[in-house]
């Protein structure tokens, strides 16, 4: 089994939480689970088995072939010819005819072993092309590795801030209701206009809107998760909501230098520029003739005339000397494909680079936008605080109380929605520079 898959199956294995159908699911084990069972992973690691594959029955073509072949046949009519004296050599001594009647059945059978020699060097090329083919399906396996690890975790936060965000809608909403039981009284006493206790409860709607939203959102996410997981989609789900928040912001030199160091798509464009370039030596060693060692053995039908058998060794050689410009043919349009290889790896560079880039200045907007929505949180605190500490005994301002508690409430979401924000796009700047996740 590829070893980077190895370390995953053995915390799902390990990890009661990844084992349970159901219980509480931390982040590692979920990530777990789903490179031990996620179908795509599967795949790729299918291709990487395929491709080994292929490489170990390429390297059987160095050693010797075997042949067996056997002949049964009848002639339509008897045959009937005079052999002259001295035909095959010393013999026959005299003119002697030769009769086959058509009624007979003659036979023959050959075997030959034969040892390629000159054909080692394009054999070896081709074992060197080959092992780039499967690096190549490495790094696809890689890849899918890193994506679905950075799934895995975006699903994850994203339904951590799902189940932050429906506790804080629920609170809001138990505040509206509470807030739309005292307006009905101030209504009842005329302390307050019907339009303000309508708009009272345009709040609650809204609210219960917003925790509608939020709820089908999380069973979303539970099945998006369970799949990625590998595991039927309505199975029930809990999760770890203590996500240790890592609020660092990468280097973004450091980042880049990973990311053209580890990159996955970067070293598939640079194994297929030197699979190219093995393919223009393949190509050009099809100009060295075929040399070979055989030894051949051959069992001729019963005949008074000849051996019954025979066999020999010796050098056996092919050489294709004119074929009317088709092996430059096929060396100009390799190394076609080398330049287009070529192109594909600087170009592929440049835009890892670029998302690399694009990726980190999106990290520090949001690290900005933590820092913005910690302070407005912290001023909605205060700000509960000091109505709570000033108005608690007085009714008029119970209304004013509440919705500063639905204020705080509303920063405390925005918050935690920042600061899981940034983690989901740190996952994504992750799998993009091959960084373990």
């Amino acid at each position: 089994m590829n070893r980077l898959l190895l370390i995953p199956l053995l915390a799902a294995l390990l990890c009661p939480a990844a084992r349970a159908a159901e219980g509480e699911i931390s982040l590692s084990s979920a990530v777990a689970l789903a490179l031990g069972n996620n179908k795509y992973i599967q795949i790729a690691a299918l291709e990487k088995s395929k491709a080994d594959a292929e490489t170990a029955a390429l390297k059987t073509r160095r050693y010797p072939a075997f042949w067996v072949a056997g002949l049964a046949f009848k002639t339509f009519e008897p045959v009937n010819f005079n052999m002259p004296a001295k035909a095959l050599g010393p013999l026959p001594l005299v003119d002697t005819p030769i009769n086959v009647l058509g009624t007979d059945i003659h036979g023959a059978a050959m075997a030959m072993a034969y040892q390629p020699l000159s054909e080692q060097y394009r054999i070896a090329l081709g074992i060197k092309a080959q092992q780039l083919g499967a690096g190549i399906a490495n790094e696809d396996l890689r890849k899918s590795v890193l994506e679905i690890t950075a799934k895995v975790k975006q699903v994850y936060y994203g339904l951590v801030q799902s189940e932050k965000a429906l506790l804080a809608s629920a609170g809001a909403e138990a505040t509206y209701e509470e807030a739309v039981r005292e307006g009905k009284e101030h209504l009842d006493s005329k302390t307050i206009l019907p339009y303000e206790f309508f708009r009272i409860q345009a709040k609650l709607a809204s609210q219960k809107y917003t925790t509608l939203k939020i709820e089908n959102q999380i069973k979303s996410l539970t099945e998006n998760l369970n799949r990625l997981m590998g595991r039927d989609v309505d199975s029930p789900l809990a999760i770890d909501g203590n996500v240790e928040p890592d609020l660092v912001l990468p280097d973004l030199a450091k980042s880049r230098k990973s990311a053209l160091a580890n990159n996955p798509e970067i070293r598939k464009a640079e194994l297929k520029a030197s699979q190219a370039r093995f393919g223009v030596s393949i190509e050009k060693s099809k100009y060295i003739p075929d040399l070979g060692f055989g030894v051949q053995y051959t069992q001729l039908g019963k005949t008074n005339y000849i051996p019954d058998n025979y066999s020999g060794a010796g050098l056996f050689l092919t050489w294709d000397v004119f074929d009317w410009g088709r092996k430059q043919d096929n060396i100009r349009k390799s190394r076609s494909a080398l330049a287009q290889a070529n192109n594909l790896t600087e170009e592929t560079r440049r835009q890892v680079i670029i998302e690399v880039s694009d990726k980190h200045r999106a990290l520090a907007e949001t690290l900005a936008l933590i820092n913005a929505a910690g302070l407005e949180r912290d001023a909605a605190k205060d700000e509960l605080r000091v109505l709570e500490n000033k108005y608690a005994q007085d009714a008029a301002k119970k209304t004013d109380i509440l919705a500063a508690r639905a204020k705080y409430a509303e920063a405390e979401f925005q918050y935690r929605k920042a600061v899981l924000d940034f983690l989901s796009q740190k996952a994504a700047l992750q799998s993009l520079i091959s960084e373990e996740i």
